[in-house]
């Protein structure tokens, strides 16, 4: 029915104005004729301080500021007498912590159907940020003044229509040799060597901001032409539109302009002659604005078809399956800091087609003026051929599990020569190797003596790494041409029937019945060799020399892989240009070293290191100058430290340094001794010395500070900002 139909749209607008009124971005109340609070949403409540039940126990008036009632009184009796529809002001509120804000209150009179008034509804702005900011505009004039004229700077202020200099500063009657009341008698146009109407259009961009820098020629009073910097902007000073300018000699700067476009050149040679892709990433603009010319090398691009390509463009050159990890990277740098360096293995298609592996290393470069990072600085490396070797390696490991397979299903031998490769593959280390291989391959052999034979870095020499049996007849120590297998890469056996076949690091005078040499390859080198020794003849059968060649593969590639996850877990762990341990081995390692120090009812004690003033290194002497520093201080630190503490880079020229079972008293006595070292340093780069060289050191205790790894490094990180704050070169403990 229609009454029914009037009651949902009644109820419906009562909902929606439900709806505005709790969410509004500005307080709103309802209150009676004489003022009490009945209705409030929460932004009021958040205004003055007050919950809604305790605002419903008050009226207008014993919150609003004694000075500003009679005014608010006097502007509500109008409204009640319907002088006035509603009524803005701007007024005072007493919060409930008896602190004051401003507000700008609309307040209207709600009516019944009769006309009768019925009650109030106000809105209300906090307004204190701009009351305050109203403050600061008249301290901010009265500081200009002062600062305007005592800075040394050469300062004047410009009528920007007429080009009328209103008012110098010292440094101007200085710089020009003409006094105050002389340059205000001036106008810009006497005073700027350029054509008046470029003035006038340098006048007209500084008034527009659409530019703020100009660098022209003033005329001195003596007639003497100087090249100067201005900075111009338009200001509002004592109810005027001025042009504000701070200027600058840079006369002698000119001068150097030619050997700076000399040294700009040369930085571009460095760029184009770099082995890697460099290049500058606008995050806001999402496109390269600079790439070298290293971008063609390795992707068949040229720098400006690479800057000309849209994200969309940009994203389809990106291998499918790593765009989701090349987004998320590029993400991180809403949040990172200036120090931080991200890294990505990626894959790009090239101008050909082909997809190319590539190794970026990126960090933020600068920033807008709001603080938003906006440029990203990387370097990019193609590591095609290093990720084809890494599915080579694979490969070969998949074949070495084949044949492990394989050989589960035949004889007791095989059996034996599976749990080798086992023990083998669990192996961390090669020296852990080294010392389980005798007594896993005397049971393939039982019969013989032998010995597992490795050839040393440089080739030279052949060394038994394991030997087994009750005569080895053989020496241990020898040179590769003293094995027939090592000269020809093939199986070489020999008996005592035909002694001249034996090796000459067979000892000949007790010469066993025969010998079996088997030289050990893995990926096309020769590692070594596995030798074999009977005293009874025939020993050694056809299907001894296939166990052989079978054993000396398994352990030329078990080694092998050993061997490149030695190397690979160092790499991981380690840091390329200082050795020391990276951070994300110092993550694990505190965590670990917390967990012993609770368990065990002991102290830890952890320091933050930063070289103090590193970017002057960088800045004064190349960043080759600054690695030096890092590379000298790590050393030092390596050799500072017991073999049970920890190293490592924290990042940039940050160090972090964890001692197990050490007190804070200890750690600080420490880092002072560290501090004190340093300080003895005379590093020369390129025959210059580098001078002083200090640094800066945090200190925290386990578990005074913190019992989680985050807490102790938080809080020595804040005991190093002391130290650097309180003027670099000390060491500073957590309180």
């Amino acid at each position: 029915s229609d009454r029914k139909y009037g009651e949902e749209l009644l109820q419906d607008s009562e909902e929606r104005f439900q709806a505005i009124f709790e969410q509004a971005a500005v307080g709103m109340e309802i209150c009676t004729l004489e003022g009490r609070f009945f209705r409030l949403n929460q932004k009021f409540c958040e205004i003055v301080g007050y919950s809604r039940i305790e605002l419903l126990e008050r009226t207008f008036q014993d919150i609003t500021h004694p000075e500003d009632l009679p005014e608010s009184l006097e502007l509500k009796r109008r409204l009640l007498a319907g002088e006035i529809p509603y009524y803005s002001l701007e007024e005072r509120y007493v919060r409930k912590d008896e602190s004051i804000v401003w507000v700008n209150m609309m307040l209207s009179l709600m009516r019944d159907p009769t006309g009768e008034p019925k009650y109030l509804i106000g809105v209300v702005e906090d307004i204190s940020d701009r009351k305050q900011a109203e403050v600061a505009l008249r301290e901010s004039e009265e500081r200009f003044r002062a600062m305007f004229e005592n800075h040394k700077s050469i300062m004047l202020l410009i009528e920007p229509e007429t080009g009328e200099i209103i008012d110098a500063n010292q440094a101007a009657e200085t710089f020009y040799n003409r006094a105050q009341t002389d340059l205000c008698g001036l106008t810009i146009f006497d005073l700027n060597q350029f054509p008046k109407d470029r003035v006038e259009q340098d006048m007209l961009e500084a008034r527009l901001e659409l530019k703020n820098t100009f660098v022209c020629p003033h005329k001195l009073a003596d007639g003497e032409v100087r090249w100067v910097e201005v900075y111009s902007s338009p200001i509002e000073y004592q109810g005027k539109q001025l042009l504000f300018a701070i200027i600058h000699d840079i006369t002698d700067r000119k001068e150097a302009e030619e050997a700076l476009k000399e040294s700009r050149h040369f930085v571009q040679q460095i760029a184009d002659s770099t082995p890697n892709i460099l290049y500058l990433y606008d995050l806001i603009e999402q496109r390269n604005v600079y790439v070298n010319h290293e971008i063609t090398t390795i992707l068949g691009y040229t720098p400006e078809e690479f800057q000309a390509l849209e994200f969309s463009q940009f994203e389809t050159l990106v291998h499918p399956e790593d765009y989701t990890h090349f987004t998320k990277h590029l993400c991180q740098f809403q949040t990172a800091r200036t120090e931080n360096i991200y890294e990505l293995e990626y894959r790009m298609q090239h101008a050909n087609g082909q997809w190319r592996w590539l190794y970026r290393r990126d960090t933020l470069f600068n920033r807008t003026e709001e603080g938003k990072p906006k440029q990203i600085l990387g370097t990019a490396t193609d590591i095609t051929e290093r990720k084809q070797m890494e599915g080579q390696l694979q490969q070969a490991n998949q074949q070495l599990q084949s044949w492990v397979n394989q050989l589960e299903v035949r004889n007791h031998e095989m059996k034996l020569l599976r749990q080798m490769s086992d023990f083998l593959q669990a192996c961390l280390t090669v020296e852990e190797a080294y010392r389980a291989i005798a007594d896993l391959l005397k049971p393939l052999f039982p019969n013989c003596s032998g010995g597992i034979f490795v050839l040393n870095p440089s080739s030279s020499l052949v060394e038994a790494v394991a030997t087994w049996g009750d005569n080895l007849h053989s020496e241990t120590l020898f040179t590769p041409h003293a094995c027939w297998s090592l000269r020809r890469g093939l199986l070489h056996d020999a008996e005592r029937t035909r002694p001249s076949l034996f090796c000459q690091h067979v000892h000949k005078h007790s010469a066993p019945a025969e010998t079996l040499c088997v030289p050990m390859m893995a990926q096309g080198e020769t590692m070594g060799l596995l030798y074999l020794c009977s005293p009874d003849a025939g020993e050694f059968s056809e299907a001894k020399h296939q166990l052989a060649r079978t054993v000396s593969e398994h352990l030329s590639l078990a080694l092998a892989n050993l061997k490149l996850r030695e190397t690979l877990h160092n790499q991981s762990i380690r840091d390329p240009l200082t050795g020391l341990f990276n951070r994300r081995y110092m993550e694990e390692s505190l965590q670990r070293e917390i967990y012993r120090a609770d368990r065990g009812q002991h102290p830890l004690g952890i320091v933050m290191i930063d070289v103090d003033h590193f970017k002057r290194f960088n800045d004064t002497w190349g960043h080759e100058a600054g690695d030096l520093v890092l590379r000298e201080l790590s050393r030092f630190l390596q050799g500072s430290i017991r073999a049970s503490d920890i190293a490592c880079r924290y990042g940039g020229e940050e160090l972090t340094l964890i001692f197990p079972e050490m007190t804070l008293e200890e750690t600080y006595q420490r880092a002072e001794e560290i501090r004190q070292g340093v300080k003895q340093f005379d590093l020369k780069y390129h025959e210059s010395s580098l001078g002083a060289i200090t640094i800066s050191l945090g200190v925290a205790s386990f578990p005074l500070h913190g019992k989680t790894s985050d807490s102790l490094i938080q809080m020595a990180d804040a005991a190093l900002y002391r130290a650097k704050y309180e003027g670099r070169d000390r060491a500073i403990a957590a309180p």
